[in-house]
Order: C-alpha cells, then structure tokens, then sequence
C-alpha cells in the first residue's frame, strides 16, 4: 500500500508497528527509544495506534499455543509510554519478548506480509498483487490466470515450454502443440501435458493439482519410481515435497473457484484456509493457535470480504476474529 494512500490514523498504525519491530530488536538502544518517544508525543494518533499495537501483543500473548512458555508477569515499560513518563522513569528494555508468539509474531508477519520480495522481482515474468487476479496469454496461446500474491516464470523454446510456479496459485489453459510438451514446475514437482485446463497451487509442503479437462501427468524427483501420476478431469492430488501424495475427486466445474470470487474449501483445516485467504487481505492475519489451526472446515466463502470470511469459519468452531488495526487481524480461540 502506498503511504499516500493512507489516512492518518491507518499510517501511524503502519508506523507503530515498525517501531514494535525496531525496540524488539534493539531493546538496550536509548537513542531508538529517545526517537520512540518523540514520535509517540507527536499526536493522538501515534498514541492511539501504539496504545492498539499493545493491545494486539496482549491478545496474541492470551491466544498463545498451549506449549508456548509463558512470559514473565513484569511487562516492558516501553509499552507503558505514559506511564513511563509520568513516573520521570527513562523508557527502558529489560528483555526481549519471552513468549515466540507475541512480538516476534508481529514482526515476522509484517516482515513477510510487506518486505520486498526481491528474489521474486527478479525471477518473475508475471506477478499479481494482494487481492489482485489476473489473465495472462503467452505467445504460444496459453492462457494463466494468476491468483494474488502469485509469482511465475515463462520460457518457451522450440522443443518444449516450461513454466515455473514460484509462489501462489495458477490456472491454466493450455494452447494445444504435440511438438512442444508443456511443463509447469513446482520445486521437485512437475506437471507434464499436451493441452488441458488445470490449476496448481504452491504450500509450504506441498504442491497441489487439480484437473478440470484434458489428461496430464504428475511427477517427483523424491519418488522412487519414475512412473508419473496421470490424471483425468475431476483428480486433485497433494503431492509433499518427500514424494509422499494425497487424492481425492471433485467436480471438475469446482476447480479453480478463486477466479469467480469464490473460496471452497472441503474438510480443509482452519490453518490452511486463513493461508488461503491472506493473498486477499491487504495486512496480516495471525492465527498463533496450534489446536484451532488443526480443525477442519467445509465451506463456500467470498474472497471480496476476506474479514468476513475468517468470521464464518472461526464461527463454525467457537473462535471469533479481532481486527486490531487496519493491517492487523487475530484469529483465537473464544
């Protein structure tokens, strides 16, 4: 999001938890927590946003993992600026955050969530944007239709086109040619056809694909055996990056919804649904809860209200969702 897109009160809630990133990883820096200061009494809205960010630490402190190890009773001062300073007492560090879940949460989300993608920029020929679905043809005729946060790269030789899945979600409808295979790459994942409608997505521990029409095969260079996996319209299959897959049947018109809107999700768990949604939320969404993650969901939901939908699915198993901040959203147990 660009800052002049933003209004006062959503740029000091961008700003305040930059600070929470920069007094977690400096905490013994007096001039930082001089400079904190001074941005704290610069107006309402700082105050206001920092006094949100401090709240957003509380609730994911509250909604911690059962195994994560409780933090010390004491809270650090620099979260109690006004204390602070009504007391005369410098604005000071006694540790770092003690619970992974809370300030270290925040940051790494936020890091991940709005730091440069560079590797991306520079291997990408297509990329989308947060929220953002967009149709591609390449000179071949072949057409991907990318999800948002979606990354990937074209080549097409003379003997054979190779694309490269580098992060999200693709769908593709491939221009038919016997003389040059076409190939989708997913790390040891690769998808081989001649000319079909299919999609694949890119997880942290696996690659996904689902065929809607056509015939295509599926294979890993972790499998002992080099016979691929070949797939008729309706055949989703997981396959992990260990070379270990997962099948399952769907209607082949249910492929692929994302592009009309539309999020489903069949005995799904809670934590791979909220990654589905991310792409379409433009901040952070954190579920700091091992148990509620595990749950599974089925459900239709609608991408264009991401918040709403996190409400309906942590509805469905007595959760409820906490919009902190225009970038921050929690989702806990109840």
């Amino acid at each position: 999001m660009d800052n002049a897109d933003m209004s006062e009160a959503e740029r000091a809630s961008w700003e305040a938890t930059g600070w929470l990133i920069l007094l977690q990883e400096e905490p013994e820096d007096l001039d930082l927590q001089a400079r904190f200061q001074s941005w704290l009494e610069v107006s309402a809205h700082h105050r206001a946003a920092w006094a949100k960010t401090e709240h957003a630490v509380d609730l994911i402190d509250a909604a911690g993992s059962d195994s994560a190890p409780k933090p010390a009773p004491e809270k650090l001062d620099l979260l109690r600026p006004e204390k602070s300073r009504q007391s005369g007492a410098p604005v000071r560090s006694a540790r770092r955050w003690a619970l992974p879940g809370v300030g270290v949460a925040i940051a790494a989300s936020f890091l991940i969530a709005f730091a440069p993608t560079i590797l991306l920029s520079l291997e990408a020929d297509y990329r989308t944007a947060t929220g953002e679905v967009r149709t591609v043809e390449l000179a071949d005729g072949t057409q991907i239709t990318l999800s948002p946060e979606s990354a990937v790269d074209v080549r097409l030789d003379a003997g054979a086109r190779h694309v490269r899945l580098l992060s999200g979600e693709a769908f593709f409808q491939v221009a038919r040619d016997p003389s040059r295979p076409f190939y989708v790459d997913i790390r040891t994942v690769e998808t081989a056809v001649l000319g079909t409608a299919f999609s694949v997505r890119r997880g942290d521990e696996s690659a996904r694909v689902a065929l809607a029409e056509g015939r295509l095969s599926v294979s890993h260079a972790a499998k002992t055996a080099s016979v691929p996996d070949v797939l008729e319209p309706g055949d989703v299959i997981d396959m992990r990056w260990d070379g270990s897959i997962k099948r399952a049947m769907r209607p082949p018109d249910d492929m692929a919804l994302w592009r009309s809107g539309w999020l489903l999700a069949q005995d799904e768990t809670i934590g791979s649904v909220v990654d589905r949604l991310r792409p379409y939320h433009r901040g952070v969404i954190i579920l700091n809860d091992r148990l509620l993650a595990q749950r599974s969901v089925t459900g239709v939901y609608n991408l264009a209200d991401p918040i709403a939908a996190l409400k309906a699915v942590a509805e469905a198993h007595g959760a409820e969702v906490r919009q902190i901040t225009p970038f921050l959203v929690l989702v806990s147990r109840a």
